[in-house]
């Protein structure tokens, strides 16, 4: 990632959330139409996946808002070097 990518990446992490979603709609809105689709698959594909995995017993549920907050604190420490 460019200097620049991450400067981007570390101002839009700032921003508070519902800033940051329109952010991330903007970014995918801008994406052509064939990438879209491919990303949109593989979210179902991976939903599909991890449902089947907590059907089986091989995963567990977590809470959704602590797992965003864990990723997010993550995220910002991998960007901030």
């Amino acid at each position: 990632m460019t200097a620049a990518a991450k400067n981007v990446l570390n101002q839009a992490l700032a921003l508070p959330e519902g800033e940051r979603r329109r952010v991330v709609e903007a970014l995918l809105d801008a994406m052509p139409p064939e990438t879209v689709d491919e990303i949109e698959t593989a979210w179902l594909e991976e939903a599909r996946s991890r449902a089947g995995q907590l059907e089986r017993g091989e995963i567990e549920s977590r809470a959704g808002e602590a797992e965003l907050a864990a990723l997010e604190t993550k995220l910002r420490s991998i960007h901030a070097t």
